[in-house]
């Protein structure tokens, strides 16, 4: 893997999911809270697609493997910053 992929370091400062992505977009990680507006908006406006009890939930979200918490605790994760952000945001 390290033949075709570059590691990198970002800060772990609860804002890292974020500034992770800014990273892989962008090149920096000063983006990180444009992008976690942009994912509260969308989170925000589209209940319907992040809400794992719903129907229109998309299936990974559902699959009880994966351990996804409740709308409104995910709701509030990615609206704080400097919480911890799961892979709801994503």
């Amino acid at each position: 893997m390290l033949d075709t992929a570059l590691p990198v370091a970002t800060y772990g400062d609860g804002n890292c999911l974020f500034r992770a992505v800014s990273l892989s977009l962008f090149g920096y990680d000063d983006a990180h809270l444009a992008l976690r507006v942009m994912a509260a908006i969308e989170i925000g406006e589209h209940r319907e697609f992040y809400d794992k009890d719903s129907q229109m939930c998309h299936c990974l979200l559902r699959n009880p493997v994966i351990v996804c918490p409740s709308y409104t605790d995910v709701f509030q994760e990615v609206t704080k910053v400097g919480a911890d952000s799961c892979v709801v945001a994503v």
